[in-house]
C-alpha cells in the first residue's frame, strides 16, 4: 500500500461523522424506551413518525455500531 493512500486513510478515521452520531443516539434511546424489545423494523417506523427521515437499511447499520 502506498504511504499517502495510508496517510489519507488515517486521516479520514480521525474526523467524526456528527449526523451520524445524532442518529445513533436517536435509535439508541428509541430502542431503550422500548426496554430492548424493538427492532429495526419498528425503531424505523418510530423515527418516521416523529419526522426523522431514514430507511431501514440504514437503522440495521445503526444499530450493529
Amino acid at each position: 500500500m502506498p504511504r499517502s493512500t495510508y496517510a489519507s486513510y488515517r486521516q479520514r478515521k480521525l474526523t467524526v461523522d456528527v449526523e451520524r452520531t445524532r442518529l445513533r443516539a436517536r435509535v439508541a434511546s428509541v430502542h431503550r424506551m422500548s426496554r430492548g424489545s424493538a427492532g429495526a423494523c419498528t425503531i424505523c417506523g418510530v423515527l418516521n413518525q416523529l419526522g426523522e427521515s431514514i430507511g431501514l437499511f440504514k437503522v440495521r447499520r445503526l444499530m450493529s455500531e
